[in-house]
């Protein structure tokens, strides 16, 4: 298919365009002066027609009044420099040309979009990335490996108050060309008014040893005094979920809600003593906590004594267990016999589900706590 077919009318405001195992040949020169609105799906560039082309079809020279963008499983395309002065929203999700991910990758995302305010980018792997976005606010990322990918360089984006799917691992720099962390800290230190933030942590048992892997994780971390609300994605084993949760937590003086979502716990054991490093991490203004993936095993009950200890004014857990068969064929009684009781059965009770099975809730017996 190639695209000047379409009617370049001067009142086309909305396209969207899905061709299913179709190749798509870019023209040189094609002008939609109206479009507002482009939805591109599913497309393979064809011998890398897209990478000269794509950026020019989608630039303001063509498209002068493009505000909202969307480039959905698109593969194939080599690189994609994207200079649109109009552009509010744009949308990008990249695929393997093949199943097994063999075939040609993005290797450059480059972003000129001085009026952007929404960018959602991921699926596979992109080699570099450049932005330049003053006026961005939200942001969230979805890529398979957020470390792999280089930022070349990123404008300040004091704009931002939403930051989702960033990551932060232990792995050190010599399993690596670059830090695995060097994206992430460059995007939070560049994000000075963020609020909202979403984080997958990540750490393996070999790295750890004497809090190496929480010194080596904080050290670059900035101070993000105006994140209310963080969802952490904890892909760690049992004995490293207080270690690497204080990593980020530290920063974050003014929280006021925490997400805890489990994704990856092996056996029950390994060392989770709460420290004094740990218990010195205050955190006055947190009131809510969300716990999802629980299993009810003996570390992830010190986990949830240690979050209580920091939140002096905590009003609310929102506990939602593992699901899977082993759950499912449970009782609510005998999910609850799994709940947490220190301190929790002596400050306050838990409550539920009336509906939403495997959800518990636990409120304070007294407003003071």
């Amino acid at each position: 298919m190639v695209l000047d077919e379409l009617p370049s009318s001067t009142k086309l405001e909305s396209l969207e365009l899905s061709v299913y195992n179709t190749t798509l040949r870019l023209p040189a020169v094609v002008a939609f002066d109206s479009l507002k609105d482009l939805t591109l799906g599913f497309i393979t560039d064809d011998e890398g027609s897209g990478r000269r082309h794509l950026g020019n079809l989608l630039s303001s020279t063509c498209c002068p009044c493009l505000q909202k963008l969307r480039l959905m499983e698109i593969a194939g395309l080599e690189e994609l420099r994207l200079n649109a002065g109009e552009l509010l929203e744009f949308s990008l999700s990249v695929r393997p040309v093949s199943i097994i991910g063999i075939g040609t990758r993005m290797d450059l995302l480059e972003l000129n979009t001085p009026k952007l305010r929404v960018l959602r980018a991921g699926g596979w792997h992109i080699g570099k990335i450049t932005i330049s976005a003053p006026m961005l606010e939200e942001v969230r990322f979805s890529f398979q490996h957020l470390s792999s990918i280089k930022l070349l360089s990123v404008s300040e984006l004091t704009h931002v108050r939403s930051l989702k799917g960033i990551e932060l691992s232990t792995h050190s720099r010599h399993l690596h060309v670059l830090s695995p962390n060097d994206s992430t800290i460059r995007l939070l230190r560049q994000c000075t008014s963020v609020e909202c933030v979403s984080v997958s942590l990540q750490f393996a048992q070999i790295y750890y040893a004497g809090g190496l892997e929480e010194d080596y994780v904080i050290k670059d971390i900035p101070p993000l005094s105006y994140v209310t609300s963080l969802s952490i994605e904890a892909s760690a084993r049992d004995y490293s979920q207080i270690t690497g949760i204080s990593c980020i937590l530290t920063r974050c003086s003014s929280l006021r809600y925490l997400e805890l979502k489990k994704t990856f716990v092996l056996k029950d054991g390994g060392d989770q003593t709460i420290s004094k490093e740990h218990l010195n991490i205050k955190l006055p203004n947190l009131q809510e906590i969300g716990i999802s993936g629980f299993k009810g095993r003996k570390g992830e009950a010190t986990v949830m004594e240690w979050l209580h200890a920091t939140a002096p004014a905590l009003r609310r857990i929102n506990l939602n267990f593992g699901f899977g068969w082993d759950f499912v064929k449970r009782s609510t009684e005998q999910l609850r016999n799994l709940l947490p009781q220190i301190p929790f059965a002596e400050i306050g009770s838990w409550a539920g589900p009336d509906s939403d099975y495997g959800t518990f809730v636990w409120t304070p017996t007294c407003e003071d706590r």
